[in-house]
């Protein structure tokens, strides 16, 4: 079984990103987190929920990718999910994407679509 992919942020990096999953993971459930109710109109037909409902049992069978834009704020929720103790996915790749075989992804990195990574570039983790 796959497991569910949680987008945490509800702003409009993370309709942005929601594109980016969509499109590679047709097949998984993918909710979106915030801190404030994210029903806006791009989420329509996806669950939403409240990080302060992201307890235990919910962890268990989820993904986490950061879909926050600002730079402050997106290491504000890198910390506390790592606290929380959730499982970052791994990098994600919009399918319009070109990859050369030496490029290297952290966890968590999201790539949006026409993007071409050349040679020898490495990206870090939560970008």
């Amino acid at each position: 079984m796959n497991p569910r992919i949680v987008l945490l942020g509800g702003g409009g990096h993370a309709s942005d990103v929601l594109t980016v999953v969509e499109s590679t993971f047709e097949e998984r459930e993918i909710l979106i987190a915030d801190d404030a109710d994210v029903r806006h109109k791009r989420f329509e037909g996806r669950a939403t929920v409240l990080n302060g409902d992201l307890d235990g049992a919910f962890l268990l069978d989820a993904r986490f990718l950061n879909a926050v834009g600002y730079p402050v704020s997106r290491r504000h929720v890198v910390n506390r999910a790592d606290r929380a103790g959730v499982e970052w996915h791994e990098a994600v790749l919009h399918p319009d994407t070109t990859v050369h075989r030496s490029v290297h992804l952290g966890r968590d990195t999201v790539v949006l679509g026409q993007v071409w990574l050349s040679a020898h570039v490495e990206i870090g983790p939560h970008t």
